[in-house]
């Protein structure tokens, strides 16, 4: 919620912003916030019909910092994150399903 800016943290608590949730601040701050989902988006837009998870992370697994990587060593959590991700942007409007795969929305 951070990200989308719809909360903010204050003295270690979060709090709702006084602003109502628009659909395109949502979009926009989901593009720019939140990790890799813009460049999945271009992965998307980029391709010539619809993308799978484990492709997107294969054009993706690159853009993956090292200590991130060292972190989680297993690269399932990367494709969860980017299925979650390509999730998210289908609710946003800015994916859609396509037999199970993903195309831009």
């Amino acid at each position: 919620l951070r990200a989308l800016e719809l909360v903010e943290e204050v003295d270690g608590r979060y709090r709702r912003l006084p602003h109502e949730a628009d659909p395109g601040r949502l979009r926009r701050s989901f593009r720019e916030r939140v990790y890799l989902a813009d460049d999945a988006l271009a992965v998307l837009a980029a391709a010539d019909g619809p993308v799978g998870v484990e492709a997107v992370f294969e054009r993706l697994a690159d853009r993956i910092p090292r200590w991130e990587r060292l972190r989680r060593v297993d690269d399932d959590v990367w494709r969860e994150r980017l299925r979650r991700t390509l999730e998210w942007a289908v609710v946003f409007g800015l994916a859609e399903r396509a037999d199970g795969d993903y195309v831009p929305g």
